[in-house]
């Protein structure tokens, strides 16, 4: 298979070197200063949003992580729903984003919303919300494409995890945002293309009896418990990712106006939601016909495979190095738009305050955010497991960022919107204590074991009543201190 590992790699350093032939190219029309460097503000058209889009919210995490959801207790209905929010929080961020672009003046982050409504505090809350965010997705990226060279291509994880990291380190320190969009289009167009050859590929090769019923299905399989329950763990852990992803919010203010952005969330939720539903579904019939092994993690985590075997039960090479490329491109397309993002999230705040940051400190910020996530990577820690950490800190603190957009939660302040988000995790620990009757364990079970509904139930609701009455309380205390006289007055 090393081969198959050598046409990848000169794939992804092709890619970069054509982004860099195109940056230089256009470079006589581009703005130079690091803002433009950040956001490309307000250049870019529908469908290069669109692109950019979709190539932020996917990698290569999804031809893991939906189907081995499904299967480890999700069923079909569990798959549909985490396909389907792939695209939804898409959609939503075109609704926000209209707002945003119409009610700040040049932003850089969703921090810059946080600063602007709430003041600095928040600001720095938030956007160490977001980098711990974007970190543990692109250390999920660099763990995704490592276990598939491992598992498939006999490949050593540093490999791939090394060339992907320098490639998209090095178009990224030559031309930011703009080249990474650039990218984007050519990466998502592939990843489409390669989409249509798997599936060629399938529907002549593979053959199987009918689909069974939802009551013939394998136990866990059909219509499940944990199914329903995903429209709670699923849907807000990747609506709260998304809120909380400067990697979107980048191609929100990249947007040439507000009609490019709805257009281009429309185009990129859609192409989300069928990509997802495409890799979930072929690792979810593998299991259902008995491809894989649904008592071996291994075999689950890379079901899709399953699906590509042929009647001697290997899967050939060809079809291994297509799919192979597919991982890869995807994953090369996300890395790129994480290392852009947690940039934009780390130079925002000095930029908030006035401090200039020249672009050749943006580029060395580059090299320093990707080593430790690159090693991280080579860990092979669980993927679902690291996004749960994430997804629990996100949904204790999207409401007290979302409520700064509604007139009438004003009087909710920055201190208040803190206490909030700090004290509804506080709160997902004690239920934790609670349900499995030690700190321990709750703290392991609800940040990085098990998802279940009721600790993200509990950790949205809380943040949203103590942001509530934090702000009742902060406005009283503000009215009192307005109200008592100065010595001033007193004098008078």
């Amino acid at each position: 298979m090393q081969v198959a590992s050598a046409v990848v790699f000169a794939v992804e350093i092709a890619i970069g070197i054509c982004a860099i032939a195109i940056y230089y190219f256009s470079k006589s029309k581009l703005n130079e200063d690091t803002e433009f460097f950040l956001t490309a503000r307000n250049t870019q058209p529908w469908y290069r949003v669109g692109w950019g889009l979709f190539g932020s919210v996917m990698g290569a995490w999804v031809v893991f992580s939906v189907s081995a959801f499904a299967l480890y207790g999700g069923g079909i209905l569990g798959l549909a729903i985490y396909a389907i929010f792939c695209g939804i929080p898409l959609l939503l961020v075109g609704y926000i984003g209209s707002k945003l672009k119409t009610m700040l003046d040049r932003p850089i982050s969703i921090a810059s919303f946080a600063s602007e409504r709430y003041g600095k505090i928040f600001q720095v809350y938030v956007s160490l919300n977001v980098l711990f965010n974007l970190s543990i997705a692109m250390a999920v990226e660099y763990t995704s494409i490592g276990s598939l060279f491992v598992s498939f291509l006999d490949t050593p994880a540093y490999a791939p995890i090394l060339v992907v990291g320098l490639v998209t380190m090095i178009y990224t320190m030559v031309g930011g945002l703009y080249v990474s969009i650039l990218t984007d289009q050519l990466q998502a167009i592939l990843t489409l293309l390669l989409v249509v050859v798997v599936s060629i590929f399938l529907a002549i090769n593979f053959r199987v009896g009918p689909f069974p019923s939802i009551d013939q299905l394998p136990p866990g399989l059909g219509i499940t418990e944990m199914g329903y329950e995903s429209i709670v763990t699923i849907g807000l852990a990747l609506v709260a990712a998304t809120m909380f992803s400067d990697a979107v919010w980048q191609r929100v203010w990249a947007a040439q106006d507000n009609r490019a952005l709805q257009k281009g969330v429309y185009f990129a939720a859609g192409l989300a939601t069928v990509v997802a539903f495409f890799f979930g579904f072929g690792g979810y019939v593998a299991g259902v016909y008995g491809l894989i092994d649904l008592t071996d993690i291994n075999q689950v985590n890379a079901s899709f495979f399953g699906i590509l075997k042929s009647s001697d039960g290997t899967v050939s090479a060809g079809i291994l190095a297509v799919v192979a490329l597919l991982t890869a491109v995807m994953n090369q397309s996300a890395i790129d738009s994480f290392q852009n993002a947690i940039l934009d999230t780390i130079l925002s705040v000095p930029m908030s305050l006035g401090i200039s940051v020249p672009v050749n400190v943006a580029r060395f910020v580059v090299v320093l955010i990707n080593v430790p996530l690159m090693y991280l990577g080579t860990l092979g820690l669980s993927i679902n497991s690291l996004f749960l950490v994430t997804n629990m800190l996100t949904t204790c603190t999207m409401l007290p960022l979302l409520m700064g957009l509604f007139p009438v939660f004003d009087f909710v302040g920055g201190t208040s919107a803190v206490l909030g988000s700090l004290l509804s995790l506080f709160a997902v620990m004690l239920h934790g204590y609670i349900a499995y009757g030690s700190w321990t364990d709750g703290i392991v079970n609800n940040f990085y074991a098990i998802y279940w509904w009721q600790p993200f139930i509990v950790g949205l609701v809380s943040s949203f009543v103590l942001t509530i009455l934090f702000g009742l309380i902060e406005r009283r205390l503000v009215y009192k201190i307005k109200k008592t006289p100065t010595s001033d007055t007193l004098m008078d």
